[in-house]
């Protein structure tokens, strides 16, 4: 069985979620597309089922919601929605991403770990990072 432990970082969002309005404000008023962004996703779940012979998985995509300011400077991204419909059911997430990981030219990822939704006698792991933000766009 999938033995889910939930990383720290996604304690301190849920529990320490500060308000847009107080962080930044400097680049809000200035539009920045750095503060303002969001990231698209597209992942699958591991391998589970109600009986090992009936494991399988499923496929889930989507975009982020707007950037959740962390008490240290960073950042997070809300995302949940359904996967797609295997062996007679579907499941529902809802997970925050962890910080940003900075990756080439300035632009970062996201982590994300979680679960899915108990349905047809079984949940699903799992783990991706979003895509990365802004790809084209210019410094």
């Amino acid at each position: 069985m999938y033995n889910y432990v939930k990383p720290n970082y996604y304690d301190l969002i849920s529990e320490k979620r500060i308000e847009a309005t107080n962080v930044n404000e400097d680049k809000r008023h200035q539009g920045s597309n750095e503060y303002h962004h969001t990231h698209e996703y597209a992942g699958g779940t591991e391998l589970a089922g109600p009986t090992i012979n009936l494991f399988h998985n499923h496929r889930f995509s989507g975009v982020t919601g707007d950037v959740i300011p962390l008490p240290d400077g960073n950042h997070a991204h809300h995302l949940e929605g359904v996967t797609d419909f295997t062996r007679g059911h579907f499941h529902t997430y809802k997970e925050e991403t962890g910080p940003s990981i900075p990756v080439a030219d300035g632009k970062h990822v996201h982590y994300i770990q979680g679960r899915s939704s108990f349905d047809s006698d079984h949940f699903h792991g799992f783990k991706f990072a979003a895509f990365i933000n802004d790809p084209t766009g210019e410094q």
